[in-house]
């Protein structure tokens, strides 16, 4: 599984995301966890990002804010 996270400095609950990310790394490691600054990064930002935080999980839309734990469990203990 792949996720990214859109974040932007600006955006003080982005804070947060980094601390979401960090959980889910180390509770789900079989999820590939990316933080992606939309001002620094090069890479193509998809269409559908259009706040921060942004998560997309498999490339599609996850989450817009960050995600409650009961989600994030949800998402990534199925089997």
């Amino acid at each position: 599984m792949d996720l990214d996270i859109y974040v932007a400095p600006h955006c003080h609950i982005c804070d947060y995301a980094y601390e979401v990310a960090e959980t889910i790394r180390q509770q789900y490691p079989q999820v590939q966890v990316r933080i992606i600054d939309l001002h620094t990064t090069r890479e193509a930002i998809p269409e559908i990002v259009c706040v921060t935080p942004t998560y997309l999980l498999n490339g599609q839309m996850w989450s817009l804010g960050n995600p409650s734990p009961a989600k994030i469990q949800a998402a990534f203990l199925q089997p």
